[in-house]
C-alpha cells in the first residue's frame, strides 16, 4: 500500500501523553522537503526492512534468579 509507519519509543515523543497514532493529512509547502527526507528515512528503517526485523530474536538475557540457580547447581551444593 505504501503506507510509511514508524514505532516510536514512548508516545510523549509525538507530543502528547494521550496520542498513540499521528495522521498527517495537509503539509505546508515549506516543510514538504522536511516531510519527504523523513518518510524516505521511515520507509529504509521500518518499510523495508519489516522482515528482517521481524525475524530477529532477542538476546538469551539470564535473569538473577536463573543465574544464582546456574552457579548452585555447577558449585554442587
Amino acid at each position: 500500500m505504501g503506507v510509511a509507519y514508524c514505532i516510536i519509543k514512548g508516545k510523549a515523543r509525538l507530543g502528547r501523553k494521550n496520542c498513540s497514532a499521528l495522521a498527517l493529512t495537509n503539509v505546508n509547502s515549506n516543510h514538504k522537503a522536511k516531510l519527504s527526507k523523513l518518510l524516505q528515512i521511515v520507509k529504509s528503517n521500518f518499510n523495508v526492512r519489516y522482515e528482517q526485523m521481524r525475524r530477529h530474536w532477542g538476546v538469551g538475557v539470564i535473569g538473577s534468579k536463573s543465574l544464582l540457580r546456574i552457579s548452585k547447581l555447577k558449585s554442587g551444593t
